[in-house]
C-alpha cells in the first residue's frame, strides 16, 4: 500500500518521461517488460521507456564470435542504445534495467535453445564500482532476463578479485582493453551436482575483453562457457554488414 502511495506522489510530482522520445506518461503506453524484483531496484523505479520506442529497439538477434565462443546479441550497439545505458549506468536511471533486460532476454533465449547453456551468470562489477553506483546492473540484468525464461542465476561462481578502470574509457584499437582487464576475475570450481554449462552475460560488449577475461577464469576452474549473452555489441564483432551502419563505441557517453 505504501509503495503504490509512494508511487503515485512521485507520479504528481515528477511526471515519468520516456528516455527515448521525451513522452510524459500519459501520452504514450509504457513498456510493460522484465517484471518482477532484482538487486538494485528499488519500488519506485519505473522503466523510463514507452512501449513505442522499446518495440522499435526490438531487432532480430545477431551472433558474433569471440575467440570461439558464440556471442548473442540482442540488438546492435546503436547511439540510441548507449545513451540508455549510459543514462542507466552513470547517472542513476535504474527503472531502465526492465526494458534492458526485455532485449536482453531475446538473447538468452537463444542461448539456451542453440547451446543448451541454463545456467546465467552475470559478469559482476567490484565492490568499490557498486559502492560508487550503487547497484550492479548486470546482476539486475541477470536477474530479470533469467526470470522470465525460468533459468538459473549464479552470482557466487565469478567475483572481480580486483578494481579495473572502466573499459569505455579506453581505446578499441589496441590491448589496452585486454591489459585492463587481465588477471582481474577469479572463479570457484563447481560442485558436484552443478550444471557446468554457463552463458556469460553483460551489457554491452565492444571488444569482447571483458567477457573473455571473465571465461578464462570460470574454465581454469571446470566451468564450460557455452556462449555470451549481451544487450548490444559494436559491429567490429560482427563480420560482414549485419549490424546498422550507425554503430558507435559505449565511450561516446562514458562518464
Amino acid at each position: 500500500m505504501w509503495r503504490r502511495f509512494l508511487a503515485s506522489v512521485l507520479d504528481v510530482l515528477t511526471p515519468e518521461t520516456c528516455v527515448g522520445c521525451g513522452a510524459v506518461a500519459g501520452q504514450q503506453l509504457w513498456a510493460d517488460v522484465a517484471p518482477g524484483a532484482a538487486p538494485g531496484l528499488r519500488p519506485w523505479d519505473t522503466p523510463h521507456l514507452c512501449r513505442r520506442c522499446f518495440i522499435a529497439g526490438c531487432t532480430p538477434c545477431l551472433t558474433a564470435d569471440v575467440e570461439g565462443v558464440p556471442l548473442l546479441t540482442a540488438r546492435p550497439a546503436t547511439a540510441a542504445l548507449v545513451t540508455l545505458v549510459g543514462c542507466w549506468k552513470y547517472q542513476g536511471v535504474r527503472g531502465l534495467g526492465r526494458p534492458l533486460a526485455g532485449w536482453l532476454t531475446r538473447s538468452l533465449e537463444v542461448c539456451r535453445r542453440r547451446h543448451d547453456a541454463r545456467l546465467v551468470v552475470p559478469v559482476p562489477l567490484h565492490r568499490r564500482r557498486i559502492r560508487e553506483r550503487g547497484f550492479d546492473q548486470v546482476a539486475m540484468l541477470a536477474s530479470l532476463a533469467a526470470g522470465s525464461l525460468d533459468l538459473s542465476v549464479a552470482t557466487d561462481i565469478l567475483h572481480r578479485r580486483r578494481a579495473t578502470g572502466q573499459q569505455a574509457r579506453r581505446a578499441t584499437g589496441d590491448d589496452s582493453r585486454r591489459a585492463n582487464v587481465a588477471g582481474a576475475f577469479s572463479a570457484r570450481e563447481p560442485g558436484a551436482e552443478e550444471d557446468r554449462r554457463v552463458v556469460l552475460v553483460d551489457d554491452l560488449a565492444t571488444t569482447g575483453a571483458t567477457l573473455l577475461a571473465a571465461a578464462a577464469a570460470m574454465n581454469r576452474q571446470g566451468w564450460q562457457v557455452k556462449a555470451f549473452a549481451v544487450v548490444g555489441c559494436a559491429a567490429r564483432l560482427v563480420p560482414g554488414d549485419e549490424l546498422d551502419s550507425d554503430c558507435v563505441r559505449p565511450e561516446a557517453v562514458a562518464r
